[in-house]
């Protein structure tokens, strides 16, 4: 079992999972999590067609924060429509982590 989890995500769907602050600040995903989630490295994936991704690492507490954080935004009318892919990503993430 790893105590890291990998989220791999689209740029675009990175780019609306950084850009969303829908609570007050303090409220939200924790700043150390929200940079690393910022830091995370660009890859190009040239096959089959390119592709350009992101991926961050996460300790298994801090990948289920931001599990709890994008549930929380999933259900609000307003939230990027990239986040379902999101938590799939972080869900998928942990799965991997956990074998």
């Amino acid at each position: 079992m790893s105590h890291e989890v990998s989220m791999r995500l689209s740029e675009r769907v990175w780019r609306e999972v950084v850009a969303y602050e829908p609570f007050p600040p303090g409220v939200g995903l924790l700043p150390a999590i929200r940079n690393q989630l910022r830091d995370a490295a660009a890859i190009v994936e040239e096959r089959p067609a390119r592709r350009d991704m992101r991926i961050a690492t996460f300790s298994l507490g801090q990948a289920k924060q931001l599990e709890a954080w994008l549930t929380a935004v999933s259900v609000r009318s307003r939230g990027p429509a990239g986040i379902g892919v999101a938590l799939s990503a972080v869900r998928e993430g942990m799965r991997v982590a956990a074998v």
